[in-house]
């Protein structure tokens, strides 16, 4: 599941701003059969429609997200710090 907020106006609402990137099963009306596959989802959508069961995961995702994303930056500055250090040593050796 990967969260990302909308392009919409700022006057848009929060609850139809923000959506998910779900894979799971779709259909249009509860007769469908349902039919695999991934697809943006409102955040309003999911409140309306998933059990609190999964609401908690959605919880625990956000919350593994934050600290998975925070490792990913501090990776990135080291890479570019070890970068940098790496060139200026280049150009001090010629």
């Amino acid at each position: 599941m990967t969260a990302s907020s909308g392009t919409e106006s700022t006057t848009t609402s929060a609850s139809t701003r923000y959506q998910y990137l779900v894979r799971g099963s779709f259909g249009d009306h509860s007769k469908d059969a349902l039919i695999p596959g991934t697809r943006w989802v409102v955040l309003r959508e999911l409140f309306e429609t998933c059990a609190m069961a999964n609401l908690d995961l959605l919880e625990k995702f956000d919350k593994e997200l934050v600290q998975e994303m925070k490792l990913a930056r501090e990776d990135i500055m080291e890479e570019l710090h070890k970068q940098y250090d790496d060139e200026e040593e280049s150009e001090q050796d010629t």
